[in-house]
């Protein structure tokens, strides 16, 4: 008798990898279904598997096909433009920096610890008082999740808050 792939539920999936059944729907969510089973959907362990593993990478703050290195290659012929000293910062606080990332104050909290670049110093308890050129974030952020996407060190992604 020949070996046939088999489909697996949500819940099946959760005994099988370890975790909890809403953690494998967090995971499967999106993940185009390869069957059903009982009317519901469900995946080959090859699918499920290569979902788990994107699902542990570390977040890249990037817009959908942007390649990272692309981003500052494509920086390049405006480099002038870009490190002008008469061009204002248009720095943000902390707050509204976290806001336009889509993070919490205590993930850039963390990432300034780490080394984000900052336009004017603060507190660095609270992150009161210091502020951020967007544009430097997100570089910033970039860089460090494509690093942390090609080391994988997940020890270090979670301390910093680059696998959320």
């Amino acid at each position: 008798m020949a070996m046939r792939r088999k489909l697996w539920s949500l819940n099946a999936l959760g005994v099988e990898l370890g975790m909890d059944r809403r953690t494998a729907a967090r995971i499967m969510d999106g993940v185009r279904a390869d069957g059903k089973l009982q009317g519901h959907d469900a995946w080959f362990l090859t699918t499920a598997l290569a979902a788990v593993a994107e699902d542990e990478q570390p977040n890249l703050p990037r817009a959908a096909g942007l390649s990272p290195l692309a981003h500052f290659a494509d920086r390049l012929p405006y480099w002038q433009e870009i490190y002008a000293d008469d061009r204002e910062p248009n720095a943000v606080d902390l707050g509204a920096m976290a806001e336009l990332l889509g993070e919490e104050r205590e993930t850039l909290l963390i990432w300034l610890h780490a080394g984000l670049p900052y336009v004017s110093a603060g507190d660095w308890h609270t992150g009161g008082g210091f502020t951020f050129r967007p544009a430097w974030v997100i570089d910033w952020a970039l860089a460090l999740g494509c690093l942390a996407r090609f080391c994988g060190d997940r020890e270090a992604a979670r301390k910093l808050r680059l696998n959320r």
